[in-house]
């Protein structure tokens, strides 16, 4: 099959273009609590820089994969509509729900109390619960009122994404650091024995932190608009995750400038939810790091809004698939789903006023990881069912990247719900109670909606 005018048309995307939509939809709130969340159990600074380096390798693996599903089937509708070509409804139903009822509602939980916390840290008086259910309530009632006002707000957030991000970095390194470090580095790790990289702590670790590489999934949404696929889509996810990771380790040196991984705790004697905070308070004056800490939870609000509206439309794909209520499937006069953020919001306000950061980020790697197994395996059930349909760009060394992303994620999954037996019959719950849900429901796909194939 090969590429007529129609279809060169439509790829208007270059190489610069695919890499900063990518790049902008990686970087979010996860870099901001996650090293604060992990570091006392890690110990050390080399498993500090592991973790992120095999989170990246991970979202690699997985990029790599979602951009030749991406470029087979541009407007399918993502991960949901690969799965249902793949492996049929009732998978599709399972992934759906899993990220309509408990993906979605679980990463807007953790961005809003991570915002929380910066926000009770330059106000006091102010419950991180509270104004985290309130940011929550207040961007779902304007993506409810208008998608286009949801979407702009969106493309400035990202650039204040960049400002905050460039300026912390940049300061962090400029700035000397506190005599302190070296003296609390050596007291704090003087009887601890650092995990190792095959160990429970390490991979509940890795659960974690890979938040804040979710945002690698949208390469399917640029995968057919990208022009000369063959190079380009493979150069932008390579340059994006590479962006990433490297201003991720970049912020992870400020961090452990500011105090080594053991110390990183709050008042209280947890892990911190707020090391940028943490760190910002230790390395520069009071009101600079007030500043920075205003700047994040900008930054976090305008990752709330990317969010919030995406997750609205899994819903709304979801009914117009027949697998779930035909009021879900409706738009208002603006283009907004506004049952779908509706029944969002009420489940991630109930996350924000019931469970913990650190809860939430396990039980967002757990399912989120089992989840997009699900959806890179379609690649193999696509190559075998599909083999005629035109790939503009495939895997490279296949089928290696898929493989190691099923192996590693299922390793991961497995050691972090077997560390702890709340973790173990939360994700148990959560896993069994949508995969019942789907028998059920996917024996009720209708015939699927044009505008999502």
């Amino acid at each position: 099959m090969g590429s007529g005018p129609a279809e060169s048309s439509q790829r208007t995307l270059g190489l610069g273009s695919a890499s900063a939509i990518v790049l902008a939809t990686i970087i979010g709130s996860g870099i901001f609590t996650t090293t604060g969340k992990v570091g006392p159990s890690l110990v050390s600074e080399f498993n500090i820089y592991a973790v992120w380096v095999v989170c990246a390798l991970l979202a690699l693996c997985g990029a790599l994969t979602m951009g030749e599903l991406g470029a087979m089937h541009p407007r399918s509708g993502g991960g949901y509509a690969f799965v249902n070509r793949g492996f049929g409804a009732r998978s599709s139903a399972f992934v759906g729900l899993q990220t309509l009822l408990f993906g979605y509602p679980i990463s807007i939980g953790i961005i809003s109390l991570v915002m929380g916390g910066y926000l009770n840290d330059v106000l006091p008086w102010c419950p991180p619960e509270l104004s985290a259910g309130l940011v929550v309530i207040v961007i779902t009632l304007l993506n409810c009122r208008s998608t286009a006002l949801g979407a702009g707000a969106n493309n400035l957030g990202t650039v204040l994404k960049v400002l905050v991000i460039g300026t912390f970095i940049i300061g962090g390194l400029a700035v000397a650091a506190p005599e302190s470090t070296t003296v609390e580095q050596q007291a704090s790790t003087a009887d601890l024995v650092a995990p190792g990289l095959l160990s429970a702590t390490f991979a509940a670790a890795v659960a974690q932190v890979i938040f804040s590489f979710n945002g690698w999934g949208a390469v399917t949404v640029v995968g057919g608009e990208v022009r000369n696929p063959h190079r380009n889509l493979p150069l932008g996810i390579l340059l994006a995750l590479g962006l990433s990771t490297i201003l991720y380790i970049l912020i992870n040196v400020v961090f452990l400038r500011s105090a080594p991984p053991t110390a990183m705790l709050d008042a209280d004697g947890q892990p911190t939810n707020t090391i940028g905070y943490f760190a910002a308070e230790r390395l520069f004056p009071e009101w600079v790091a007030e500043a920075l800490s205003w700047g994040i939870v900008v930054l976090l609000v305008s990752t709330l809004l990317s969010v919030i509206l995406t997750g609205g439309r899994w819903g709304y794909a979801m009914a117009r698939h027949g697998q779930f209520p035909r009021l879900f499937g409706t738009r208002n006069e603006k283009g907004a789903p506004v049952a779908a953020l509706l029944l969002q919001c009420v489940i991630s306000l109930g996350l924000v006023f019931s469970t913990s950061i650190t809860t939430l980020l396990i039980l967002a790697g757990i399912t989120g990881l089992l989840t997009r197994s699900i959806m890179i395996a379609s690649v193999f059930a696509l190559r075998v069912r599909e083999p005629g349909v035109e790939r503009p760009f495939k895997v490279p060394l296949y089928p290696l990247p898929p493989l190691l992303f099923i192996l590693l994620s299922l390793w991961i999954a497995w050691q972090t719900a077997m560390a702890d037996r709340a973790i173990l019959i939360s994700s148990s719950v959560i896993i069994g109670g949508t995969l019942v849900a789907s028998l059920i429901i996917g024996r009720r796909q209708t015939t699927p909606d044009p505008d999502l194939n």
